[in-house]
């Protein structure tokens, strides 16, 4: 059955093993058409959303049938498991770059700035994978099942961590205003990073790192300490 938002059977006996001849047989040709499905999916995803996309949507997008879909993946969730281990990967590494970033000499905006390049390059490289986790929210979905996404949620909340003990050290060195709390600054600032995925993508006209300058000129300004007669009294 290959409802759009339920699980498919493998049409066939033996497609496992059809499978696994044809990697070996011609792993390159087999490699690029599993990619091509990917990127089908990826698109299907942002454009319709994961439970509203069928096997059936993914073949049409490359010119094929599902009888060739499962010749290449067990069903929807095999892809779904794929986006989810790149988005577990890119997390994971975006957390010890965070980590590196906060031990560095500098000042908040050269380290800022660091982090949001950092992030955005890493959106843009992996795309759609983080897009199709903030868009679809797919942390609720793997939690129908044993998956990355608790792992994924526990490193999301270290990340913010990290931005907040960057924000706090900010205020002590008198960078940022005192009065905004680090908690309602992080959240902003990730509401900007996280919107990204609408509209940067790759071979964009803005690169991840003219979107960085843009965000940082945005919120540091915002966050720039007020001259005393701006102050409330």
């Amino acid at each position: 059955m290959d409802e759009a938002g339920g699980s498919s059977a493998t049409p066939e006996s033996g497609i496992g093993e059809r499978r696994a001849k044809a990697r070996a047989r011609d792993h390159g040709r087999y490699r690029e058409r599993r990619e091509e499905l990917i990127r089908a999916a990826g698109e299907e995803f942002i454009e319709n959303g994961y439970e509203n996309t069928s096997i059936a949507d993914i073949a049409a997008r490359v010119g094929t049938d599902r009888a060739t879909f499962y010749y290449y993946f067990e069903g929807k969730e095999q892809l779904f498991e794929f986006f989810e281990n790149v988005a577990a990967e890119v997390t994971e590494a975006n957390l010890r770059a965070a980590e590196e970033i906060l031990a560095l000499d500098g000042t908040a905006r050269e380290r800022l700035n660091l982090l949001m390049t950092t992030f955005l390059e890493s959106y843009v490289k992996n795309y759609p994978s983080i897009h199709l986790y903030v868009e679809e929210d797919l942390h609720k979905i793997g939690r129908q099942k044993e998956g990355l996404a608790p792992q994924i949620l526990a490193q999301s909340k270290r990340i913010e961590v990290v931005f907040g003990q960057l924000f706090d050290q900010a205020v002590e060195r008198g960078d940022f205003r005192s009065d905004v709390p680090s908690r309602i600054a992080v959240q902003g600032l990730f509401g900007m990073l996280n919107g990204t995925y609408q509209w940067l993508k790759p071979h964009g006209e803005l690169e991840p790192k003219d979107v960085a300058d843009l965000f940082l000129t945005i919120f540091v300004d915002g966050m720039a300490p007020r001259p005393k007669s701006a102050r409330r009294s």
